[in-house]
């Protein structure tokens, strides 16, 4: 249910170190770039800006026409990435929901 109203809400969920969610339907802004993507939409080029403004940032950019992307230090990361190349990754993670009660 949380996650379902959460994924309703446009703007990015801000989750810190602790990771406990203190702000959702937030904005991201950081200064123009050189790869900039227009192509890519408004979410992917603000997580560009904002990681390259605040490189300790990790943005998580969840579209519904797009596999999720992850930037860092002003690149997408996520694209440099094979899941096979972690012994850690899990292929079968708990609901976002089940996931939360842990927290």
């Amino acid at each position: 249910m949380l996650a379902g109203a959460l994924a309703k809400v446009d703007g990015a969920l801000h989750i810190r170190t602790d990771l406990q969610l203190h702000s959702f339907a937030c904005l991201l802004d950081g200064h123009r770039i050189k790869n900039e993507n227009r192509a890519r939409g408004a979410r992917y080029n603000s997580a560009l800006r904002f990681t390259a403004q605040y490189p300790e940032t990790i943005v998580v950019v969840v579209s519904a026409d797009r596999p999720v992307s992850v930037f860092r230090q002003g690149k997408e990361i996520s694209s440099e990435y094979n899941i096979g190349d972690s012994p850690h990754c899990i292929l079968f993670p708990l609901p976002f929901e089940e996931w939360l009660l842990l927290t």
